[in-house]
């Protein structure tokens, strides 16, 4: 982010921690027969958000659980969350 964009020097943090995850995740979906007689446009829109928002949620702990860990082992307090979201 920083070297795409141009910042002030004191605007820039001393340190930056990135966390990025991979997630290999298989989901299976079963519907009642009611549902099935839907569109299958929308049952496939309906899935994906409920996959996108499982996504987020497992990421959103996962990333706060990794920054606990890091903070705890090294004596650090942790800072207060920021709320960007």
């Amino acid at each position: 982010y920083f070297q795409d964009h141009q910042l002030e020097s004191e605007s820039i943090p001393s340190a930056i921690t990135r966390v990025e995850w991979h997630l290999d995740l298989s989901v299976d979906m079963w519907f009642p027969k009611a549902i099935l007689k839907l569109p299958q446009s929308l049952i496939q829109r309906t899935g994906n958000g409920i996959l996108q928002q499982v996504v987020r949620q497992v990421s959103r702990r996962l990333t706060h659980k990794v920054q606990e860990d890091f903070h705890s082992s090294n004596g650090l307090p942790i800072p207060k969350q920021s709320r960007q979201q």
